[in-house]
């Protein structure tokens, strides 16, 4: 039995039950508070950050801080609408800001090619070729 609640009619769906931050409140300026990701991939050093965003609102923190990750290197994908059937995905990466096609297809076909890029840019790293 699940101890997490869902409240869907407030703002969307979401975990009732989330870590209490408010203790962190005056930590940082300008009333920053800390934001979630919703997955994370790792290889060899290199990031993938997925967020979903079913109502196709990005909060402004949030995309302030998925764009300082992609300058740093790291890739982002945006996913707005339900996934699989996502409506629109937007990929952040180093190179800036791109769309993907719509759908699972594509959404599968780009994290393979990032998943192999990843794999081989760590070989080539640890093997120096």
């Amino acid at each position: 039995m699940s101890n997490l609640r869902w409240d869907c009619a407030k703002k969307g769906c979401y975990v009732l039950q989330l870590p209490d931050w408010s203790p962190l409140n005056d930590c940082w300026p300008r009333r920053i508070r800390p934001t979630d990701v919703d997955g994370m991939v790792e290889i060899g050093g290199h990031f993938l950050f997925f967020e979903n965003k079913r109502n196709g609102v990005l909060e402004y923190g949030q995309r302030l801080a998925f764009e300082a990750l992609a300058r740093r290197g790291d890739h982002v994908l945006l996913i707005y609408g339900p996934v699989p059937e996502n409506r629109h995905t937007e990929l952040w990466s180093p190179d800036g800001k791109s769309t993907l096609s719509p759908g699972l297809p594509a959404l599968r076909s780009w994290c393979a090619e990032w998943g192999y890029w990843a794999d081989h840019e760590h070989d080539a790293y640890r093997t120096g070729t």
